[in-house]
């Protein structure tokens, strides 16, 4: 294996499948976060919206907890893009983006890849913390 590729943790072990389908879901939640901050700030009316960038910042750095390794980091993770993606719904207009998917299909679609981005994020963040850890296992012996 090409050793500039390879993922490892802390101790060594390279990620596990289930954390890197963690780390690409938040890296793709944190994109989908960022895509309207830049949108409203080159092309729309040149204002930093700083919920959106506290947002991204947020996904980012739980997507950098997962990269490193920590056993307990996915969990978190996926709680923290869980909140987001409340707080994304509870949006006015992005409730009637959702409900109403022809009136803007850009903004749906964002929306879309945001949610199911958390929803995957969060379903193997859960699955990965509660998965043994077999290389502390055969360790031992």
């Amino acid at each position: 294996m090409n050793p500039v590729t390879r993922q490892t943790t802390r101790a060594g072990q390279p990620l596990s499948s289930l954390r890197k389908v963690a780390l690409a879901a938040l890296i793709i939640n944190a994109c989908a976060n960022i895509l309207p901050l830049c949108l409203h700030l080159f092309f729309g009316d040149g204002r930093l919206v700083v919920p959106l960038l506290i947002i991204s910042l947020l996904v980012l750095l739980a997507a950098g907890l997962v990269a490193s390794g920590i056993r307990w980091a996915p969990l978190p993770a996926g709680l923290v893009v869980l909140a987001t993606a409340a707080l994304d719904i509870a949006q006015p207009e992005n409730s009637y983006a959702l409900l109403h998917p022809g009136a803007d299909a850009s903004h749906f679609g964002n929306l879309f890849v945001l949610l199911v981005s958390a929803l995957v994020a969060l379903l193997a963040g859960v699955a990965t913390t509660m998965r043994p850890d077999h290389h502390f296992a055969s360790q031992l012996l």
